[in-house]
């Protein structure tokens, strides 16, 4: 081996001790440095650029399903109801990820967990404009099965962990979700209710005669109008006075209307009393189902889940936007040759 390779390798080898003497001499600053370090990533795990909300949504609006107001602004929203374990509603939520018309939302503060560190609690929102005063919101978040809450509408992320992604607290389709309704007012009504007032389901243009629960207005005349104007439904309460859809008047204005599961549910508001007197100006949701040439209209409740009423329907008079959707959708599913038996 020749002497200058020796030489290179003694160095060598004579530096390596003198980093290892020095680093040492050194633990007790290094570790403080490296543990830092440590707390740092994982805040930094934690810390995360807030999405930007669009100026249509920023405001007070109103919630049909659980009557409390929300406030949304460009970067955050305060309202949402959170156990009253931990005291968080207040801080509010920020705004952390967007795609397209989904939003996730993480708390500002954090809570203790099961495991005795920190968790955030995540949910996610699909918020599609309808007209200036009314939004169509869906949940698009799983209901905790486990975890620090169990049974609540949240995603738990560690502070220790990464911010979670988008798809994972959006988890469920938007098709899968029962939408609610968010609204502004103006002085406790509808906010300008010309821009409320929307058009009708195009499966409701008809006039109908109407059952209630197999019985009310039974072999009696009885009508329901969506024919008048695009954007009302008209009850003839001088046929049968039956009252339905919580209106005292028979004047109801339609909000928005969404398909599940192949039904038609359309929001309705109701612009007089109800028929106990008690309640002005309610929101009404019906579910519209066909089959075959029968057709029912079940009014439920603001949540779009619990039956106040069912109505047996019989077409009279149909409004031409219909005939010409149950055209088109006939010829859709026709798959039969149209030249069958015609061929030479």
């Amino acid at each position: 081996m020749s002497r200058q390779l020796v030489y290179f390798q003694g160095r060598r080898n004579t530096k390596f001790v003198e980093t290892m003497s020095w680093l040492l001499d050194h633990r007790p600053s290094l570790l403080v440095v490296f543990f830092a370090l440590l707390c740092l990533s994982g805040t930094a795990n934690q810390a995360h650029a807030l999405c930007t909300l669009p100026n249509i949504l920023e405001g007070t609006w109103h919630r049909v399903d659980t009557s409390t107001s929300v406030t949304i602004t460009s970067s955050d929203t305060t309202g949402i109801p959170f156990p009253d374990s931990i005291p968080l509603s207040e801080e509010g939520y920020d705004c952390i990820q967007s795609s397209d018309t989904r939003y996730m939302f993480g708390t500002k503060g954090t809570f203790s967990n099961y495991l005795g560190g920190t968790s955030k609690a995540y949910f996610c929102w699909e918020l599609t404009e309808e007209s200036e005063a009314t939004v169509l919101l869906r949940t698009l978040t799983e209901t905790a099965t486990a975890g620090t809450l169990p049974g609540q509408t949240m995603y738990e992320g560690f502070t220790s962990s990464s911010v979670p992604l988008l798809d994972v607290v959006c988890k469920l389709s938007s098709e899968s979700v029962l939408p609610t309704l968010l609204y502004k007012t103006d002085g406790g009504i509808l906010k300008s209710f010309t821009q409320s007032e929307q058009q009708c389901s195009p499966d409701l243009f008809a006039t109908y005669n109407y059952v209630k629960d197999g019985n009310d207005c039974q072999g009696r005349d009885s009508s329901l109008d969506f024919c008048m104007d695009r954007s009302t439904a008209r009850v003839d309460y001088t046929a049968c006075d039956t009252k339905i859809l919580f209106s005292e008047g028979g004047k109801l204005s339609c909000l928005l209307f969404f398909t599940k599961d192949s039904s038609t549910y359309q929001f309705l508001f109701n612009q007089d009393a109800s028929p106990d007197g008690t309640t002005y100006q309610q929101f009404v949701c019906t579910q519209l189902t066909k089959s075959g040439d029968s057709e029912k209209l079940k009014v439920l409740d603001k949540t779009c889940t619990n039956p106040e009423h069912t109505l047996d329907l019989t077409i009279t008079a149909v409004k031409h936007d219909r005939r010409f959707a149950v055209i088109f959708n006939n010829l859709s599913s026709f798959t039969r040759d149209p030249y069958e038996g015609f061929r030479f």
